[in-house]
């Protein structure tokens, strides 16, 4: 979709209470949200709306949903398990990791009915720039394993019943909507989504929603009606047949199908180990830094002794205050990095309760003018752009300044200072 989605066309921003509520509904209804839209619904006449809504004396609301993806993803709730699993989907729906995404949720009233489709209580389309790119693919994988994760934890269970186009070609259901049986006749197939290996059945399932399918009879003529652009979507339903498993809910054969076959269980434990070594590694970083801070600060609560002139001495003195807050911020740094890594406190948190020892590093980085590496400002620069802080003045500034140092240590050598986190911390003696 060009160009940028009005505000007006983005629907409500609910609350969880409110999406509750709308759900509720006996009308039979899909409540419709994207996670960009800012309107929050805060009206006296738009909250007595909704308790109309819950209460079945008004229809449900038909809001805008969509984005502009190609995979439609369906996600399969039990119906009586909806009220538990609506919090917890809309919680991870609003999460500021969560790419773009509209979302359609159906209504008590619409789950009721006896022509309901299976295992399509939540249909889920994300934008297009998130498929279309790694780090958005990941986070879309993410976001379904996430959700796995956390309906498995809280028992919530999948429809009972399959979609009839998924695992269905040798064996035909005797029940099912009547959407579903024709969804079955035009082989409009889905794919399933795997959490966990085993499993007796999947919360997801998916499928190209670009692609049109057109009875065999009357392909030819559909397609010289067809705009040229649009006429690799079209296909013909008797084509289907002839595809294997891996094609069926994708009869294009798209290239930039990256939820075949993903296990999503699997990429959770692979993200988990990356975390673990990225923490390990920052805090291997902050050690480094940490020695070489103690051994500067040494070295500068003996150069601001009596023998120096004032001045100097003075000026010494600031240094060595500098280094002793970089010091102790470094080493909170650490400990709530090694929080983290043993799970005792959210990626969240852990951003939080570094803000302050980042924000000190960069306050003080010019006190004294200290010794410190442009590396080293570039770390800083990494951990304050996680944090979400501006970032510190260029880092080649902290080259300058290590050749300032000589002036107030009045000596031709300094000690090291901190080059590579990946390195040994070395100190060097000064001499004189």
């Amino acid at each position: 979709m060009p160009g940028k989605t009005k505000e007006s066309d983005k629907g409500k921003k609910y609350t969880t209470q409110q999406l509750l509520d709308l759900c509720s509904s006996p009308g039979d209804g899909w409540i419709g949200l994207r996670n960009d839209a800012t309107q929050e619904v805060t009206t006296e006449a738009e909250v007595a709306y909704i308790a109309e809504v819950a209460q079945g004396t008004k229809k449900p609301p038909s809001g805008a949903a969509d984005a502009s993806g190609n995979w439609k993803i369906h996600i399969s709730i039990h119906p009586e398990d909806m009220p538990r699993a609506i919090p917890i989907l809309h919680t991870l729906f609003n999460d500021p990791e969560t790419p773009l995404m509209g979302m359609k949720i159906a209504t008590q009233g619409a789950l009721a009915l006896e022509d309901h489709q299976s295992s399509k209580e939540v249909a889920l389309i994300f934008d297009k720039v998130a498929e279309q790119t790694k780090e958005g693919q990941q986070k879309i994988i993410l976001f379904l394993a996430k959700l796995g994760e956390k309906f498995s934890e809280a028992g919530i269970r999948p429809d009972p019943k399959p979609p009839l186009t998924v695992d269905t070609v040798n064996v035909i259901r005797e029940s099912g909507s009547t959407i579903d049986k024709r969804n079955l006749e035009n082989n409009k197939y889905d794919a399933k989504i795997t959490f966990k290996e085993g499993e007796p059945a999947p919360y997801f399932y998916y499928r190209d929603e670009l692609m049109t399918l057109i009875a065999d009879t009357v392909y030819d003529a559909y397609r010289i009606d067809t705009p040229r652009h649009l006429r690799s979507q079209l296909v013909k339903v008797g084509d289907v047949d002839q595809l294997p498993p891996q094609y069926k809910h994708n009869p294009t054969k798209r290239t930039d199908d990256f939820l075949y076959g993903v296990i999503l269980e699997k990429k959770l434990e692979e993200r988990e180990a990356l975390r673990k070594q990225e923490l390990n590694q920052l805090i291997n970083d902050c050690e480094t830094y940490a020695a070489s801070f103690a051994a500067e600060k040494l070295k500068w609560a003996k150069k601001s002794s009596a023998d120096l002139e004032e001045p100097q001495s003075e000026r010494a003195k600031n240094a060595f205050q500098a280094i002793t807050d970089k010091e102790k911020a470094i080493n909170l740094i650490k400990t709530e990095l090694e929080k983290c890594r043993d799970n005792k406190i959210s990626p969240n948190q852990l951003l939080n309760n570094i803000g302050g020892p980042l924000q000190t590093l960069a306050t003080r980085r010019d006190s004294g003018g200290l010794g410190i590496s442009a590396k080293f400002w570039q770390w800083v620069d990494q951990l304050r752009a996680k944090v979400g802080l501006p970032q510190t003045t260029a880092g080649i500034r902290g080259v300058t300044l290590s050749k300032n140092i000589t002036t107030y240590f009045q000596a031709k050598k300094t000690s090291n200072v901190p080059e590579a986190p990946d390195s040994k911390p070395k100190v060097t003696q000064s001499k004189g």
